[in-house]
């Protein structure tokens, strides 16, 4: 069986516009709460949190994957 984080690459290339979604928004949720974990600290220490752009920071989830699942998740996206 495959992790939760799996299945949703898998299904970044989904014929079903509305799985892609979906898995994309499982992605930033998984990859989000990882590094909200990590940083946490960083968000207690006002100066550095300042730097950071503050309490809501714009924040990019990115993962890498195999070059062939990247060529069917570009196919699926018609990219």
């Amino acid at each position: 069986m495959s992790s939760p984080l799996a299945q949703s690459i898998a299904d970044l290339s989904s014929a079903e516009a509305s799985k892609r979604l979906a898995a994309a928004c499982e992605i930033y949720r998984l990859g989000r709460a990882a590094a909200g974990s990590a940083i946490s600290n960083w968000w207690a220490e006002s100066e550095l949190s300042g730097l950071l752009l503050g309490p809501h920071p714009a924040i990019t989830v990115g993962l890498a994957v195999e070059r062939d699942t990247f060529r069917r998740i570009r196919i699926a996206n018609g990219t």
